[in-house]
C-alpha cells in the first residue's frame, strides 16, 4: 500500500511535466511571430529538450523507487543497494527507509564502516517507515563488530534490554578484562534461554575458574529450557573438557548480521 501511495505522489507531477511539456511545444510551434522566422520548430525542439531533461530523471526515480521495494521485498538487499546508489545518482532525496536499506545492503557486503553512518542517518531521520530502535541497534552491531567498543556502549545505552544487546556489552566487557561480563551474558541468556552465544561465553569464563559445578548447573538449566538440545552432542564434550579442567577456547560464536 505505501508503495503504491509513492507511486501516487510521483505519478501526479509526471502526468503534469508531461501535459505542460506538450503544451508549450504546441504553443511555441503556433507562434506566428517565430513562424514568420521560420524559428517556430526550433523553438518547440529546443523546449521538449529541456521539459526532457527535466522529466526523464523524475521518471527514472520513479521507476528506481518501485524496484528498490521490490529488491527489498524479496530480500534481495545487494540489488537494492545498487538501485539506491542510482536513485541517488539522478538526484533522488535519500529517505531514512532508504538509508537503513543501503546500510544493511553495505552490511552483507562487508563494508560495515560504510553501513554504520547509514543506520545513523537512518535513525535520526524521523520517516515513519524506518524503527529508529532498530536503526540503533545495527549501528552498535556495526560498531561492535569493528571493535568501536566506546561507540558500539554508546549506542547500546539507551536500547531495551536484549539478548544480543547484552551479549555485545559482556563482549565488550571481556575485552575491557570488566568482571562485569559474567552479569551481562547471564542477563542476555535469562532474556533468551536458547542463545548459545551467552552459554558457551559463561562456560568459557566458569572453566577459567574451574568451577565444574556452576557449568553442570549452567548446562542443567539450559537442557531444562531446551528440550530440543538437551543430548546435543556439544553439551557432553563441553562439560568434558571443563570436567578434565580445560579452559574452553577463545572465540565469539556470534557475528554481526543482519
Amino acid at each position: 500500500m505505501l508503495l503504491y501511495l509513492s507511486l501516487g505522489s510521483r505519478l501526479a507531477p509526471l502526468l503534469l511535466m508531461l501535459s505542460a511539456i506538450l503544451a508549450g511545444m504546441r504553443w511555441l510551434h503556433d507562434q506566428p511571430a517565430l513562424a514568420a522566422r521560420h524559428l517556430n520548430g526550433v523553438a518547440a525542439a529546443l523546449y521538449v529538450v529541456a521539459g526532457l531533461v527535466v522529466a526523464v530523471p523524475f521518471a527514472v526515480r520513479m521507476g528506481l523507487i518501485v524496484g528498490i521495494r521490490t529488491a527489498i521485498d524479496h530480500r534481495d538487499f545487494e540489488l537494492a543497494g545498487a538501485r539506491i546508489e542510482q536513485y541517488a545518482f539522478w538526484g533522488g532525496r535519500m529517505e531514512g527507509n532508504l538509508l537503513f536499506a543501503r546500510g544493511v545492503a553495505r552490511a552483507r557486503e562487508g563494508r560495515v564502516a560504510e553501513a554504520v553512518p547509514d543506520f545513523l542517518a537512518a535513525a535520526r531521520s524521523d520517516d515513519p517507515l524506518v524503527s529508529r530502535s532498530m536503526a540503533v541497534l545495527h549501528a552498535a552491531l556495526g560498531a561492535f563488530a569493528l571493535r568501536r567498543d566506546a561507540d558500539a556502549v554508546r549506542l547500546f545505552a539507551p536500547l531495551p534490554d536484549s539478548a544480543i544487546r547484552d551479549y555485545c556489552l559482556g563482549r565488550i566487557a571481556e575485552r575491557r578484562n570488566d568482571p562485569r561480563a559474567e552479569a551481562s551474558f547471564r542477563r542476555s541468556l535469562g532474556l533468551d534461554p536458547s542463545f548459545t552465544p551467552a552459554l558457551y561465553r559463561l562456560l568459557r569464563i566458569l572453566s577459567m575458574r574451574h568451577d565444574v559445578t556452576g557449568a553442570a548447573a549452567l548446562v542443567a538449566e539450559f537442557r531444562r529450557r531446551n528440550p530440543a538440545e538437551a543430548n546435543a552432542p556439544y553439551l557432553r564434550e563441553i562439560m568434558a573438557a571443563i570436567e578434565r579442567g580445560e579452559v574452553l577456547a577463545d572465540y565469539d560464536p556470534y557475528q554481526f548480521s543482519v
